[in-house]
């Protein structure tokens, strides 16, 4: 008697592509996820125990389970869209790659997964890429595409504290320079 094929729910999908500074993963909106609680399967609990484990996603940030806190703010916000569309807590979990699974640019990898009468199945990847996605298009396109901060610095020129990218207020030798920021 032939086996019929098992049928997963078609998804149309979405990507996010979320750039963030590489020197500073922290996300601003963290602490509105930090509490939350999702199964979590670490590449250490899949090698050794094979239990999961239940930290708040700050405890997992904390101890450097997950890499940094704009990766767990995607996957806590995940986790809430999930819940929200009716996966249980006990029926979703978030499984780290593997090293041998992840590509050889990332820095840290979780799926969300959903537990099906087949089992458990990916329905989610969360993925810190670093910047390779962008050094890829910008070597192929020819295109620069970077993307720059203000900051706060005292102003040589007046002792203040002025928001602003300029050299001259970056440094005495370049005050001759033609300067548009507050402190000119």
């Amino acid at each position: 008697m032939p086996v019929p094929p098992s049928s997963v729910r078609e998804f149309q999908m979405a990507e996010i592509e979320h750039f963030v500074d590489p020197k500073d993963k922290d996300h601003p909106k963290f602490d509105s996820v930090a509490n939350l609680r999702p199964w979590l399967f670490p590449t250490e609990s899949q090698l050794g125990n094979g239990k999961m484990v239940n930290p708040t996603l700050g405890e997992a940030v904390a101890s450097g389970m997950i890499a940094n806190q704009t990766l767990a703010y995607f996957m806590g916000r995940t986790y809430l869209f999930l819940q929200k569309v009716g996966i249980k807590h006990d029926g979703l979990r978030f499984r780290q790659h593997l090293r041998t699974e992840m590509a050889h640019y990332a820095t840290d990898c979780w799926d969300a997964e959903i537990l099906m009468s087949s089992g458990w199945i990916e329905c989610v990847g969360h993925a810190d890429r670093a910047c390779f996605d962008l050094k890829v298009h910008m070597a192929k396109t020819k295109t620069k595409m970077m993307a720059s901060k203000r900051v706060r610095v005292a102003c040589v020129s007046r002792g203040s504290v002025e928001a602003s990218s300029c050299s001259r207020c970056l440094c005495a030798r370049a005050r001759a320079r033609a300067c548009a920021c507050a402190c000119a």
